[in-house]
Formats: structure tokens, C-alpha cells, sequence
């Protein structure tokens, strides 16, 4: 997937995203995606050294195949709009 259709999906998305959709998404980014309590961690170690990315984290909501918190999707939309230009940099398109 690229960067513009990933970002244009979590738009779209926004209410409806799978937890699972959006760990395989950043994952396709080179993310590495951890789960932390009832959180999941991810982080981009490229990104940390080119730009000080350390980490960011999102909730999913509780279920089986559940669906990501609103406001995580709006804030890792954000993340990689700003990120857009580093990543493809590092050759994610």
C-alpha cells in the first residue's frame, strides 16, 4: 500500500478501521508494532535516528477483530502525513 492511499484510508476509515488492518498497514511501513497492556506500541527505529520518532501508541477497542479508537486513527493519520516525506525517503512509497 502507499503512503497517500494508507493516509487516504484511515480517512475514510476513521470509524471503521480493524485493529488487525491497521498493525498490517504500519507493519508495511516498517513499523514494529508491540501490544503493551490494553495498547499497542509502535515505532520506527529508521525514523528515531533520521528524526527523533521514538514511539506512539493506539487502543483498539475490546472484541474479537475489533476496531481501532477514533481518535488513535485521526492521531497516526496525522503521524504519517507528517512522517510522509522521511518514509518515502527510507523507500516505503
Amino acid at each position: 500500500m502507499k503512503i497517500d492511499e494508507a493516509i487516504e484510508l484511515l480517512e475514510v476509515k476513521r470509524a471503521s478501521l480493524k485493529c488487525a488492518e491497521l498493525i498490517a498497514m504500519l507493519e508495511g511501513f516498517g513499523f514494529e508494532v508491540r501490544e503493551s497492556g490494553r495498547h499497542y506500541v509502535f515505532k520506527h527505529s529508521e525514523l528515531r535516528e533520521q528524526l527523533d520518532f521514538k514511539a506512539s501508541n493506539f487502543a483498539c477497542k475490546h472484541g474479537r477483530n475489533s476496531g481501532v479508537k477514533p481518535g488513535y486513527v485521526g492521531k497516526i493519520k496525522r503521524m504519517l502525513t507528517t512522517q510522509k516525506d522521511a518514509l518515502l525517503e527510507l523507500g516505503y512509497d
